[in-house]
């Protein structure tokens, strides 16, 4: 778990720090938007890199952990035909899900009846 933690609180940090300074600063949505810009192309990407850069390559290149990787995604891939109609329908489903609150949360923002801090 603190591994996990240590991979994803940086991202998270950039996330609050540009949170926490349009907040402060009172920034607008212009620039909000190139803030979401360099967070997504710019400081994930940068941030993946360094985690691979610091993986000793011997942990990269490991033969058994490949070889085993490939045995299993084949195991999964023969049997890929009878999972096609669930993961449609739940693709279906969470696409209508997000839809319809991401919609009503809009109108809440929007109508002043939720408000961010």
């Amino acid at each position: 778990m603190v591994d996990v933690l240590n991979l994803a609180l940086p991202y998270f940090g950039l996330i609050f720090i540009g949170f926490a300074c349009g907040k402060a600063k009172g920034l607008p949505e212009s620039g909000l938007a190139w803030m979401n810009f360099f967070l997504l192309y710019v400081s994930l990407p940068a941030l993946l890199f360094d985690i691979m850069s610091k993986t000793p390559f011997a942990e990269l290149n490991n033969p058994p952990f490949s070889s085993e990787r490939r045995r299993a995604d084949g195991a999964i891939l023969a049997r890929a035909d009878t999972w096609i109609e669930p993961a449609s329908v739940a693709v279906l489903i969470g696409t209508f899900a997000s839809m319809v609150t991401l919609t009503s949360v809009m109108w809440l923002i929007q109508s002043g009846r939720l408000a961010f801090p």
